[in-house]
């Protein structure tokens, strides 16, 4: 099963949603947390007015947290807040065990899987409690200017992009998410794309979700190999 619970692992499963791009990572959110299967979730979204509000129950909103390569810590100093949302959702938890907690998932533009894992590692009361289970990373490459351009530019810069992003872990999962209006999608352009992604990245997993709210749910669900939904 690609979404384990808490009761099923022993410990709370983290599922980091990123991407630079937040309008699309937001979308990709919203559509994937209105799944039957991901109601047990509570989330930590970024507060931004510009965005689409995130539609679930369970949230707490962080102001946009800027990290960088350096922050090998997403618990000390003036990045603390991600750390005490963690905590209150711990003891949330035990205090209200009607409330069955899942998993948890996290959405940023700037966190990347090493810095989960050295904090995880590190800060002993969350490493007991929480694991890295998955990162869901949505990419956005450029849309080119003709929209029946074939060129392969904007999705090599995006390949290159990647490269150079954070070191992979091994002990949690990764899928690459791109999201493209379908106006720009060329079915054989992302063929050759994802075939590179998987033959010089990690992901062995790459899909396509459109960025303008014409998303096959029955793909996601596929994808994600979650249920029905019914909201």
């Amino acid at each position: 099963m690609l979404f384990e619970t808490s009761l099923q692992v022993g410990s709370i499963p983290i599922v980091l949603v990123l991407g630079e791009c937040l309008t699309a990572t937001r979308l990709f959110l919203n559509l994937l947390i209105a799944q039957d299967d991901l109601s047990g979730s509570v989330v930590i979204g970024v507060k931004q007015d510009t965005l689409d509000p995130i539609r679930h129950a369970r949230l707490i909103e962080l102001p946009r947290l800027e990290f960088s390569a350096q922050d090998s810590c997403l618990c000390c100093g003036m990045h603390g807040a991600l750390g005490d949302a963690l905590r209150q959702i711990f003891f949330q938890a035990l205090k209200d065990r009607s409330k069955q907690l899942d998993r948890v998932l996290i959405e940023s533009d700037s966190i990347e899987p090493s810095q989960l894992a050295h904090t995880l590692r590190h800060t002993p009361f969350l490493g007991q409690r929480y694991f890295h289970q998955m990162t869901l990373r949505v990419v956005c490459p450029s849309q080119p200017s003709n929209a029946s351009s074939h060129h392969m530019d904007e999705w090599q810069a995006c390949l290159s992009g990647l490269k150079g992003l954070d070191p992979f872990s091994n002990q949690s999962r990764q899928m690459l998410i791109l999201s493209l209006p379908q106006a720009q999608f060329n079915a054989e352009q992302f063929k050759s794309w994802s075939e590179q992604v998987k033959l010089q990245l990690p992901y062995k997993e790459v899909f396509y979700l459109s960025s303008d709210g014409v998303s096959d749910v029955n793909l996601l669900q596929k994808m994600l190999g979650l249920g029905t939904n019914n909201k």
